[in-house]
């Protein structure tokens, strides 16, 4: 009858399947643990589309001429100092760059907090950021041999020290310090942490920077209390002559706003909007002011130089070389509830930095996840050009007499760095070799109060009187 029939296939199929049930308990365990691997790599390697903001498009643009920056390359030094046999010498341009380079690529073994020491008698290197890093942006550009290198300890670097101890070459992280209270203008010593230096050429490195042409012997200088590695002698600078080229301000309407962007015309201004996001663009100066008014997230995702970084990359926004230059938390400060981060990238050439604040400088508002305001010229440095002036660069006053223009001033107190940078002059002489107009970067002194350079003043001292000082 039929259904014994069905009766006995299905004896038959039960005992085909217990026959074989370690067999299936195998597969379906293994498809099981298939699964939770790829369930697994798919939530660990998520990353959320940062580019597409509330009301907004992805951007799609790039910028001709424009680049994508790796972090390493925009978190650089202001100044190396090289120690050797009781001298100091400042090394700049190219050798800067091989001392910082060499030792993002050695590996960093150990992990030691030590106590804070001014000095270290003994031959090293002492390297100064324009600006306190972030730990946790930092760390990203060295290779540590400990997984937490810095024990969760969240704080801003300020400079890195190197030196000679016992013959291993050691390198400290320098912390900013912080007030020991609110109501005083005292601080605590800075927390350092040390690790040993795996690359056994540093000896060399210092003792060939020594001898280089990029390389100027310097003496410790004290202002108001504040100290600062100056030339003992005059200084002679090269000097630059560059042609200029122009980004469209359209394609940065098309990078940074959505479709269907609504546009009217003022004086000397045309204002692009759409939704809470516009941008201003200043035809006399030839820049532009983005600004973002969408609703911001909760929580961070990363850290905002990190991801203003990002940002720029995706419209290929670095159309020369820059640097970062400032950084300010004000969500640290409690004297405000501004939850926004001030954010500035700043041109740099010759290993000096392009003072102007208009071609020279990138600056960015960052508020959760996303750019709130966004600063910068269409104008940028195109190819270099040659003029009879490069034959004898410019001397720029010797440390001596910069300390003393500047003790001059009511606020010398203030004063919290000195370096050479570059202004941006107009070359008069450039209709006369049919190419336009063209730049030159011109050197001279300036110094840092709070957040803003300032050129040194050497007219109103006498008798010093040196034009690219």
């Amino acid at each position: 009858m039929v259904w014994k029939r069905i009766i006995r296939q299905l004896k038959n199929f039960y005992t085909t399947i217990w026959d074989n049930i370690e067999k299936l308990k195998t597969v379906l365990l293994s498809l099981l643990i298939v699964l939770s691997i790829f369930l697994t790599f798919s939530l660990w390697t998520f990353t959320p589309n940062n580019n597409v903001l509330e009301n907004e498009a992805p951007i799609e643009t790039k910028i001709p001429d424009g680049r994508k920056e790796k972090l390493s390359n925009i978190i650089q030094p202001r100044q190396v100092i090289i120690h050797h046999n009781s001298k100091h010498y400042w090394s700049y341009s190219t050798d800067q760059n091989k001392v910082y380079n060499q030792l993002q690529s050695a590996l960093l073994i150990g992990k030691d907090q030590v106590e804070f020491q001014e000095n270290i008698s003994s031959d090293g290197i002492d390297i100064t950021y324009p600006t306190g890093i972030p730990v946790n942006v930092l760390k990203e550009t060295f290779k540590f041999s400990n997984e937490t290198p810095f024990s969760n300890y969240e704080g801003n670097v300020e400079r890195l020290r190197v030196y000679n101890d016992e013959g291993a070459w050691k390198i400290q992280f320098i912390f900013k310090a912080e007030e020991t209270n609110e109501d005083s203008d005292e601080y605590m010593d800075p927390v350092v942490y040390q690790f040993e230096i795996s690359d056994k050429s540093t000896k060399a490195l210092v003792e060939m920077m020594v001898t280089s042409k990029n390389t100027v012997e310097v003496e410790e200088y004290e202002l108001d209390g504040n100290s600062f590695y100056l030339p003992i002698e005059e200084m002679k600078v090269d000097t630059y002559f560059y042609t200029t080229s122009e980004v469209d301000v359209n394609l940065f309407v098309k990078a940074l706003l959505p479709r269907d962007v609504a546009t009217r015309k003022t004086d000397n201004k045309i204002v692009y909007a759409k939704s809470k996001s516009q941008i201003t663009y200043h035809q006399d100066s030839n820049e532009l002011t983005y600004i973002n008014l969408n609703s911001q997230d909760e929580l961070s995702r990363q850290n905002a130089i990190i991801q203003s970084l990002d940002w720029i990359n995706n419209h290929a926004g670095w159309t020369n070389t820059f640097h970062l230059y400032h950084y300010y938390d004000s969500s640290l400060d409690t004297n405000t509830s501004n939850q926004q981060k001030e954010i500035s990238y700043r041109m740099i050439m010759n290993g000096f930095p392009i003072m102007d604040n208009s071609i020279g400088q990138i600056s960015l508002n960052w508020m959760t996840n996303q750019a709130s305001e966004y600063e910068r010229s269409l104008v940028y440095l195109r190819e270099e050009f040659y003029n009879d002036k490069q034959d004898s660069p410019p001397t720029v006053a010797k440390g001596a007499d910069v300390i003393r223009a500047l003790s001059e001033l009511s606020n010398a107190n203030n004063i919290s760095d000195i370096t050479i940078g570059y202004a941006l002059k107009l070359d008069p002489d450039s209709q006369n070799v049919g190419i336009g107009n063209t730049l030159y970067l011109e050197p001279a002194w300036y110094y840092k109060i709070r957040s803003s350079w300032l050129k040194v003043d050497f007219e109103s001292i006498d008798p010093i009187k040196n034009e690219g000082g």
